[in-house]
C-alpha cells in the first residue's frame, strides 16, 4: 500500500515523552502509537503515561488489531530524556524478516513487519512485499539488503525516498511493461521478457551481478527495444509464482505449437502455483467453426460449407445450405420438401409437370344443379377445379332424364297420380300423364249420379245429398214415447231405425221417457252432503249423476284459516297454520294461534357501526363489517374515538416529536456510549416538523498543543426521505446546553424525490476539558404548508473525535 500524500511529522516536546529528530538525517520519526494499537501525533491517551509503564516495559504486540505496537518506555528510560538508537530492543522474532537484511535497525523498529495500510507503520510507509505487504522505512541513500532507495510521486512538491523491495516482481506473469512497475514509480528499471517455447511473458528484474539475483536466478545483458540492459532471469527458463504474484493472480499469454500452427492461452498463479497454458491443443480441422489447427483460418477443409445444396427430402430443389454438424459437413434443407401443385409448373423440380393430377382434361360436373358433365379438370390457384361454364340443364316432362340424375321427370310429382276430367261428377277416375312436354288429365268416364247409400258417388263432398229427411229424428214402435231412432238409408230407400229398447227414467235431470217428468223416484236429491274432500263440512248437495244420487261436493276443501274459527270442521282451531314472512334483512316463516300470526323466523337486523359517520346503524348479515385500518388524516376512520393512532409513534416514544426547538428535545443517542444510530419518524399533515437531539461528551480530551485547540467532535447525518415528488429538508447544528447552535452554525440540506442528503458537521472542544455537546436536528416538508399525509423518514448518524 502506498500513502496518497506525504506525511509531515513533528517533533514536540511533552512533559512526558519526547520524540527524537535524527540531526541532518532528513528522516522522519515515527508516532508513537497508544494503548489502542494507533500512531497518535502529538497528544497524550485519554487515560494520560502511568509510571509503572515508563520504567522497564518490553515491547507489546497488538494481538489481531493492527501492526507490532511500542511502549513510551521503549522510547526513553527517563520521561525527559530521548533514548538513544542504539538502545532501542529490537523487534519480536515472530516479525518476518526474511530477504530484507536486518531490518530491525533502530531507525525502522517495525520495518518488515506485515501491515495493511500506512496507519500501522512507524514511518507511516507500508509498502508491497513478496510475501504481502510490509512496513519500511523512508531513506537516503541506505536501505537494507534485498532493498534500494526509490524516490515516489505522492503528490505533493518533494518527491519522497522509501526503501523498496528490489525482486518483488521476479518471475511474476506479465502482459506489459506497466505490470513490472511497483506503484507510484515514475520509472521502473524492471522488464516484462518473453520465454522461449511458448511458455509466457515474466517480469526480468534488474541487476549488477547474479548474487544480486534471488536464489536460481541469472543476470544475464538483454537487449530490449534497442536498450542493452541487465536483468535477473531464471537460469533454466522456469518461473514459479510468490505470495504478491498470487494474491492479485498475475497473468501472461502463452501458446502450444504443432505440426498444423500456434494456438494461443493464458497460464496464471493460483493458490497451487503457475497453471499450465489453456491454450487448445492444435488438432486436425475439423467442421465446427472453430480454428482447430491454429493457422488463422476456420473450416477451411470444407470448401462446400455455406454452398446451396439438395437434402434428404422427397423433391430434388436446391433449397438447403452445406452447415457443419458433429464435426461433418451436412446439407441442412430447412424448408422442407417442395411438393408438387396443379399449376402448369415443375414444383419439385422431378422434370415433370403436374404429376398427380391426372384429371386434368377429363370431363366433369361443375357447382350446377344437374348431374351433366358438361365441363372439364382444369389447374385452378395450385389446385384442381372443374370448369363448368354451361347453365343447369333443367327437367321437361317428355318421359327423359333431362338433369342426368338418373331419374325421369322428377320435377313432375302430379305425373301419374290420379286426375278429374272433364265429366260433370267430381271424382278423380283419371290417370295425369305428360303429353308434348305438359301435363294432362286422361278421364274417360261419363260422370256419376248420387244414391241413397251413405256414399258420396259424385265426389262433391256431400253423401246421400238428394235424401233431406236422412239423419232426422223419429219414433220407432217401442213403449216409451221417445224418439231415439233416425231416418236412415236402407237397400236405397229411407227408414226410421228405432230398435232401442224401452227407455226408463234415470236420475240424470232428464225426462228419460219422454212422459214428461224429471228424475221421479230419486227423493234425496238436494239434501245437503259432504263429499270426498279433506274438510268435514256438509257443503254438498246430493244431485243425479246420470244414473243414481251423488253428493255433489265441489272437491274444495274449506282450508283452515288464522281466524280462530273451526274452518276444515275437524273440531279444531287455527292447527297447522304457517306462512311465509319477510323482515329488512330476508324471509321467514310464521305460526298462527289464536287467530294471529306470530313467532317469524326471517332474520332481525344488527345495530352495526357506520364508518364512515361513526354512527351506529341497522344492518342485515351475520356479522357487523371490521373496524377499517386507521388512516393518518386526521379523522377517528376506526370509529375508537382516537384519530391516527399508530402514526404518532416516531421512533420509540408513542407520540409524535416536538415541532419546535427547546431544551427538552428527546435523546436519541449519547456519545461515546453509541457511536452511530438511526432515527425513524412520520411526517404528520399540515406542516409537521420534527426535532431531535443526540448527545455528545468528548472522549478523547488532549493537551492542545500542536493547534492550540482540542480535537473536534465530527458528525455525519443522512437523510433517507420518500421518494416521488415530495422534497424533504433537514437542518442540523451542535447546541451546549441552553444555547441553540452555540457550538456550530446551522447547516441544511433538501433530499429532492427520494435522493439521499448528507450534513458533515463539527463541533470545536475546548482544550483540556471534557465537553457535553447537543446534535439538534430538524427534519420538516421543505415547503412547510404542505400535507405530508404521515410520510415516513429516517436519518442514519454517526459521530467520532
Amino acid at each position: 500500500m502506498w500513502p496518497s500524500d506525504s506525511w509531515g511529522r513533528a517533533c514536540l516536546s511533552l512533559s512526558l515523552f519526547l520524540c527524537a529528530c535524527s540531526a541532518g538525517s532528513g528522516v522522519e520519526q515515527p508516532n508513537v502509537p497508544d494503548n489502542d494499537g494507533f500512531a497518535t501525533q502529538g497528544r497524550v491517551t485519554a487515560d494520560g503515561p502511568q509510571d509503572a509503564a515508563l520504567t522497564d516495559a518490553g515491547p507489546i504486540h497488538d494481538t489481531g488489531q493492527g501492526p507490532v505496537a511500542l511502549d513510551v518506555a521503549e522510547w526513553s528510560e527517563e520521561a525527559d530524556t530521548p533514548l538513544a538508537p542504539a538502545d532501542t530492543e529490537t523487534l519480536p522474532s515472530d516479525a518476518p524478516s526474511e530477504g530484507f537484511g536486518d531490518m530491525n535497525e533502530p531507525s525502522c523498529p517495525d520495518c518488515g513487519t506485515p501491515c495493511d495500510d500506512d496507519s500501522e507503520c512507524f514511518s507511516g510507509w507500508c509498502v508491497e512485499g513478496p510475501d504481502g505487504d510490509i512496513c519500511t522505512k523512508t531513506c537516503e541513500a541506505d536501505c537494507p539488503p534485498g532493498m534500494s532507495c526509490q524516490g515516489v510521486n505522492t503528490g505533493a512538491s518533494e518527491i519522497t525516498y522509501i526503501c523498496v523491495p528490489e525482486h518483488i516482481y521476479y518471475c511474476r506473469p506479465c502482459t506489459s511493461q506497466s505490470e513490472c512497475t511497483p506503484p507510484l514509480l515514475d520509472t521502473s528499471p524492471h522488464r516484462c521478457l518473453e520465454h522461449s517455447g511458448g511458455a509466457g511473458s515474466f517480469c526480468a528484474t534488474a541487476c549488477s551481478t547474479t548474487a544480486d539475483c534471488p536464489a536460481g536466478g541469472v543476470c544475464m545483458v538483454v537487449d530490449v527495444a534497442g536498450e542493452s540492459l541487465q536483468l535477473c532471469q531464471p537460469a533454466d527458463e522456469v518461473c514459479s509464482c510468490n505470495a504478491a504474484a498470487i494474491s492479485v493472480g498475475a497473468t501472461t499469454t502463452c501458446s502450444v505449437s504443432g505440426g498444423f500452427g500456434v494456438c494461443e492461452g493464458q497460464r496464471s498463479c493460483t493458490p497451487e502455483g503457475l497453471s499450465e497454458c489453456d491454450a487448445l491443443e492444435v488438432a486436425v480441422e475439423t467442421c465446427n467453426g472453430l480454428d482447430d489447427d491454429c493457422d488463422g483460418a476456420t473450416d477451411e477443409a470444407f470448401p462446400l460449407l455455406g454452398e446451396p445444396c439438395d437434402g434428404e427430402d422427397e423433391d430434388i430443389c436446391i433449397t438447403g445450405e452445406w452447415t457443419c454438424h458433429g464435426g461433418e459437413l451436412i446439407c441442412n434443407e430447412w424448408n422442407g420438401p417442395t411438393p408438387e401443385i396443379c399449376n402448369g409448373a415443375d414444383d419439385d423440380c422431378d422434370g415433370s409437370i403436374d404429376e398427380g393430377f391426372e384429371q386434368v382434361g377429363m370431363p366433369c360436373d361443375g357447382p350446377d344443379e344437374d348431374a351433366c358433365e358438361e365441363g372439364q379438370w382444369v389447374c385452378l390457384d395450385g389446385d384442381i377445379s372443374c370448369d363448368d361454364l354451361s347453365a343447369t340443364t333443367l327437367e321437361t316432362c317428355n318421359g327423359l332424364d333431362d338433369d342426368c340424375d338418373s331419374n325421369t321427370d322428377e320435377a313432375f310429382a302430379e305425373s301419374g297420380l290420379p286426375c278429374d276430367g272433364e265429366d260433370p261428377d267430381q271424382c278423380t277416375d283419371g290417370v295425369t300423364l305428360c303429353v308434348e312436354g305438359a301435363l294432362f288429365c286422361q278421364d274417360a268416364s261419363d260422370g256419376l249420379a248420387e244414391t241413397c247409400n251413405d256414399q258420396d258417388d259424385d265426389c262433391d263432398g256431400k253423401i246421400d245429398e238428394n235424401f233431406t229427411d236422412k239423419g232426422e229424428a223419429c219414433d220407432g214402435s217401442d213403449a216409451d214415447l221417445c224418439a231415439d231412432g233416425i231416418w236412415a238409408c236402407s237397400e236405397g230407400l229411407l227408414a226410421c231405425n228405432d230398435d232401442a229398447e224401452t227407455q226408463s227414467d234415470l236420475c240424470n235431470d232428464i225426462d228419460d221417457d219422454c212422459d214428461g217428468a224429471v228424475d221421479e223416484g230419486w227423493s234425496n236429491k238436494g239434501a245437503p252432503c259432504d263429499g270426498p274432500d279433506s274438510d268435514e263440512c256438509l257443503d254438498g248437495q246430493y244431485v243425479c249423476n246420470g244414473t243414481s244420487l251423488i253428493c255433489s261436493d265441489d272437491a274444495t276443501a274449506s282450508v283452515e284459516t288464522c281466524n280462530n274459527i273451526d274452518d276444515d270442521c275437524d273440531g279444531q282451531t287455527d292447527e297447522g297454520l304457517s306462512q311465509p314472512c319477510t323482515s329488512a334483512c330476508g324471509e321467514g316463516f310464521e305460526i298462527c294461534a289464536g287467530g294471529n300470526w306470530i313467532d317469524c323466523t326471517a332474520p332481525s337486523a344488527l345495530t352495526c357501526t357506520d364508518y364512515g359517520s361513526c354512527q351506529s346503524v341497522p344492518l342485515c348479515g351475520g356479522t357487523c363489517p371490521n373496524p377499517p385500518s386507521e388512516v393518518c388524516d386526521l379523522q377517528d376512520n376506526d370509529c375508537d374515538g382516537a384519530t391516527d393512532e399508530g402514526y404518532l409513534g416516531d421512533s420509540s416514544f408513542g407520540l409524535d416529536f416536538v415541532d419546535a426547538w427547546s431544551d427538552m428535545l428527546p435523546f436519541m443517542g449519547s456519545y461515546p456510549g453509541d457511536t452511530n444510530g438511526a432515527v425513524y419518524g412520520k411526517l404528520l399533515p399540515l406542516g409537521d416538523i420534527d426535532w431531535f437531539t443526540i448527545e455528545a461528551t468528548e472522549d478523547l480530551s488532549d493537551w492542545c498543543v500542536t493547534d492550540g485547540q482540542d480535537e473536534a467532535i465530527k458528525a455525519t447525518l443522512v437523510l433517507n426521505a420518500p421518494g416521488g415528488s415530495v422534497n424533504y429538508q433537514m437542518c442540523a447544528c451542535w447546541s451546549s446546553n441552553s444555547s441553540l447552535c452555540a457550538k456550530s452554525e446551522q447547516t441544511c440540506v433538501v433530499s429532492n424525490g427520494g435522493a439521499n442528503a448528507t450534513i458533515n458537521l463539527n463541533a470545536d472542544m475546548n482544550c483540556g476539558s471534557e465537553d457535553v455537546v447537543y446534535l439538534d436536528v430538524q427534519v420538516s416538508p421543505a415547503i412547510a404548508l404542505l400535507d405530508y399525509g404521515c410520510d415516513n423518514w429516517s436519518v442514519s448518524w454517526s459521530v467520532d473525535e
